[in-house]
């Protein structure tokens, strides 16, 4: 198991903005991981009208698109860190054990 921290937006809110939750996810249902770029986008924006809606986040700040097999279908959730940050977590946890 591996933890991350996910960016989840304020949907119910009447501010828009993001706030982030630790996560533990099992690195064997993780099916691809990619950049989010539009999450960047997002928080740019928002980034700029409002330091008090991005607590925690800088400008700089990469996201991954992480998806987890659930059955037939998959799980979208977004995550801290570049793809190869979270590459490394999720493959560092994968190793065989010999006996």
């Amino acid at each position: 198991m591996i933890k991350l921290v996910e960016v989840c937006k304020k949907h119910f809110s009447l501010e828009e903005g993001f706030y982030l939750r630790e996560i533990v996810v099992n690195p064997e249902h993780v099916v691809f991981l990619r950049e989010d770029n539009d999450t960047k986008e997002e928080f740019g924006r928002i980034k700029n009208r409002s330091e008090e809606r991005t607590k925690g986040l800088h400008v700089e700040s990469s996201f991954t698109k992480i998806v987890i097999n659930k059955g037939s279908m998959g799980v979208e959730m977004t995550v801290m860190g570049t793809v190869s940050e979270v590459h490394g977590k999720v493959n560092s946890s994968r190793k065989l054990l010999k006996g």
